[in-house]
């Protein structure tokens, strides 16, 4: 028993246009229609169901008006299908400059507030030998750097969004180092390096030329 293709057509076109209204966000940079795939069973439905009746009933002026938007539709996703895949490569290379970099900043921990920077930089963190710490709320972050000085870290990497007026300059006994904020493409999120007062002092001392 063929399917109702009015009934098919239809469902297809209403899901596609809530999901367009009422999508909660643009799911990201991951590649795939994500929200819009429980319409492709119905899109394979509408293409193998009588689709040689309806092709020999239609008249010549409809089979030209379905080859052309048919012709149409094939070149516009192949031109989306290229810049998606351009767009792609540029984000990857970007992500894994940044992630370089970020990995590269001294100490042997990574704290961040936001939940997917785990997910996203799990690989350059584990080549670099550091730790991930997800702190959801201030009394998290305050408790994961009270641990830092009672282990004695010498520094550490905190990921997360630049707020106004939020972003303090000292955290217990470590401090910012202004030079090595830097942000994390392509994702909008800020790097902050910290160092112990002690070791940022330090390194403020052996950059100084005495004068004579």
């Amino acid at each position: 028993m063929s399917p109702d293709r009015g009934l098919v057509g239809t469902t297809a076109v209403c899901f596609t246009a809530g999901t367009l209204l009422l999508c909660p966000n643009d799911a990201g940079p991951q590649w795939g229609p994500r929200y819009l795939l429980p319409v492709f069973p119905l899109l394979v439905c509408l293409l193998c169901s009588n689709g040689e009746e309806v092709e020999m009933k239609a008249t010549r002026s409809r089979r030209r008006l379905r080859r052309a938007v048919a012709g149409v539709l094939i070149g516009a996703s192949i031109t989306t299908q290229s810049v998606g895949a351009a767009n792609h490569i540029r984000i990857q290379g970007e992500k894994a400059i940044s992630l370089s970099r970020m990995a590269s900043l001294p100490g042997d921990y990574v704290l961040t507030n936001v939940w997917w920077v785990p997910q996203e930089a799990a690989l350059a963190i584990l080549r670099a030998g550091k730790v991930v710490l997800l702190v959801d709320t201030e009394d998290d972050l305050a408790y994961a750097i009270e641990q830092l000085e009672r282990a004695g870290a010498k520094a550490f990497t905190f990921v997360g969004p630049q707020l106004l007026g939020s972003q303090p300059p000292q955290w217990g006994r470590y401090r910012e180092v202004l030079a090595s904020h830097f942000i994390l493409n392509p994702f909008d999120l800020h790097v902050f390096e910290f160092l112990e007062r002690d070791s940022l002092a330090a390194r403020a001392g052996a950059t100084v030329t005495p004068t004579p």
